[in-house]
């Protein structure tokens, strides 16, 4: 199920983080989720909550506006994606779909061990790019019609 971020959902998400995606968030500068949860790019997202069948949060994504050609996607995902990968899969896509557009490029990082999200990207026709210096594996998506 998907649904708007409740704070309560923030909550979940720092207690329940998968230590592979805390680390991802803190490669990209942020300490705390708090920290995360203040930035400009948390607060400029159109951000949605990923919910499993049991009732728990699989994680907590967005979509924000770079510039006029590229938009970052990311999401920050609890332990429950392991155990409903299709069902986030599924949900994933369909929210990535509502914002694709014919002139823009999806993009953001992915840790190179955070093999559940890359292989959602993968299904998702993103296109990987070979690990840096901090094990991040790019990722972009061109979307078009």
């Amino acid at each position: 199920m998907i649904t708007d971020v409740k704070q309560s959902h923030i909550a979940e998400l720092d207690q329940s983080m998968r230590d592979i995606d805390r680390k991802e968030m803190v490669l990209a500068g942020y300490e705390t989720l708090e920290q995360y949860v203040n930035s400009i790019g948390y607060k400029d997202s159109v951000k949605h909550s990923f919910i499993a069948p049991n009732g728990n949060l699989m994680g907590i994504g967005g979509v924000y506006n770079i510039n006029e050609k590229f938009d970052n996607v990311w999401i920050l995902t609890t332990w429950e994606v392991e155990k409903y990968p299709v069902v986030f899969c599924r949900d994933v896509k369909k929210v990535i779909a509502k914002y694709e557009h014919p002139d823009r490029i999806m993009n953001n990082g992915v840790h190179k061990d955070n093999k559940i999200v890359i292989q959602w990207l993968e299904r998702l026709g993103f296109e990987l790019f070979e690990p840096n210096e901090n094990n991040i594996r790019g990722f972009i998506k061109k979307c078009v019609q």
